[in-house]
């Protein structure tokens, strides 16, 4: 197969002059400036970006669950569990105290001796 030189001479020059390139400085806060400039031309077209409305939307939602749980609260929804006036401190007492028919003492010994 016969080689072409010029192809050859063409292609080692296009690899060596990429080590010829040399490294540029840009203006001071240029990266700052056009930055600010993409983001305007962005902003200028939306007032409102699709995060502003499900934040909107959240504080919305969480609004109506607490006051659907005030209105529940207060009587406003639903049934009471235990009608006022039926439960007494014994009964507070029974609940919340730990039994103790399960433990022993010297003093119920004496006791029932």
């Amino acid at each position: 197969m016969k080689r072409n030189t010029q192809i050859e001479h063409q292609v080692d020059e296009a690899l060596n002059s990429a080590k010829r390139i040399q490294e540029v400085e840009a203006p001071a806060f240029f990266t700052d400036r056009t930055m600010n400039r993409i983001k305007s031309m962005h902003s200028g077209n939306h007032s409102f970006s699709s995060l502003a409305w499900l934040k909107i939307a959240a504080i919305i939602v969480l609004a109506v669950v607490n006051l659907y749980t005030i209105a529940h609260i207060f009587g406003g929804v639903g049934q009471e569990i235990n009608p006022p006036g039926q439960a007494t401190i014994k009964d507070l007492v029974n609940e919340y105290q730990p039994s103790d028919s399960t433990e022993v003492t010297i003093e119920n010994k004496i006791k029932y001796d």
